[in-house]
């Protein structure tokens, strides 16, 4: 596990990427390509990247710590 990356830094990851799905469901997709239908696409791919980044660092943390559980 990267050595630098905090818990605290991970719960703010999760917010982020919970305020752009937020955003995806309660903006106006105004169809323009400079407008929010840009931004509402930026953020659903900044979800998806965090979402892939939490998810890589909670099974990391897993197996350091051997919680897996059979």
């Amino acid at each position: 596990m990267e050595e630098n990356v905090t818990e605290e830094m991970i719960d703010l990851l999760k917010k982020v990427a919970d305020l752009c799905y937020k955003a995806s469901e309660e903006v106006y997709d105004d169809d323009k390509e400079n407008g929010t239908a840009n931004i509402l696409n930026l953020c659903d791919k900044l979800q998806e990247a965090i979402d892939e980044y939490v998810l890589d660092y909670d099974c990391k943390k897993i197996l350091e710590n051997n919680e897996l559980e059979y």
